[in-house]
């Protein structure tokens, strides 16, 4: 069940992305507002199917196993209220003709521009709404492997040093990035991270490499694999004992903070 909770933070991060992304009267046309509402209410159903998953174990309503539903109750209230504003940028887009979509910015009608920053002050509301989608996804996470753990009993955790899970969550929230050029780097938010725990992390396959949605053509984001997720999941909730040595960038970094 977490390791779902983890795959479901991985495309809120990826639907962020892609609201980011948007330029209003550039990029973005009636037919895109209308997949990006139907992911939105796609990413709402599915946040609630775990939800209703995650009823069927029965836990004892403890007050972290409260916290855990009313959590994922919010983050889908998030996602359909994401929807309806992308809805309204669909409709608003839909009172435009080819013609005026088509107009370069300093020719603009003062129709068509009231009409793009109405549509635009939708897309941001959207973007609000689902910027903290996968940390706290990943919050929920950790506190539902407690929460199961607590009734049925601790399972077999993977071998990990606190330095490589601290980077799996970071890369599980999408904060993690390798700037690709003659001497790689690795990127928690505005602190650098090891590249030998990405290495490690690499070689036993637990995170990916794939082209950063928001940055240069040289840099690259890092993702869990399935076996990074059920990795991740086991350790969830009971990090390992800090090594004798932790890197900087890592050691100032709650195991929950919201990295990059």
């Amino acid at each position: 069940m977490p390791a779902r909770l983890l795959a479901l933070a991985e495309e809120f991060a990826s639907f962020h992305d892609d609201l980011r992304l948007l330029r209003v009267g550039e990029h973005l046309s009636r037919e895109i507002a209308d997949a990006l509402a139907m992911r939105a209410g796609a990413i709402s159903w599915y946040v609630q199917d775990v939800q209703k998953a995650a009823a069927r174990i029965r836990l004892p309503l403890t007050p972290i196993a409260h916290d855990v539903y009313i959590r994922m109750t919010l983050l889908a209230t998030q996602a359909a209220t994401a929807a309806d504003d992308l809805r309204i940028t669909e409709s608003l887009l839909h009172t435009l003709s080819a013609e005026e979509m088509a107009q370069r910015p300093g020719g603009r009608t003062k129709h068509v521009q009231d009409t793009l920053i109405e549509a635009g002050r939708h897309v941001d509301a959207a973007r609000t709404l689902t910027a903290l989608g996968a940390p706290d996804l990943v919050g929920a996470a950790a506190d539902l492997a407690g929460a199961v753990r607590a009734q049925h009993g601790a399972e077999p955790a993977a071998v990990m040093s606190s330095s490589q899970y601290l980077c799996l969550l970071a890369v599980a929230q999408g904060y993690v990035s390798v700037d690709a050029r003659a001497v790689e780097e690795a990127w928690l938010r505005l602190d650098r991270l090891s590249m030998a725990t990405v290495r490690s992390l690499e070689a036993r396959s637990w995170v990916t490499r794939a082209p950063h949605p928001l940055e240069t053509s040289l840099s690259v984001r890092l993702y869990l694999t399935d076996a990074g997720r059920i990795a991740l999941a086991s350790r969830l909730d009971r990090s390992p004992a800090p090594a004798s040595k932790r890197p900087a960038a890592l050691a100032a970094q709650p195991a929950r903070t919201r990295l990059r």
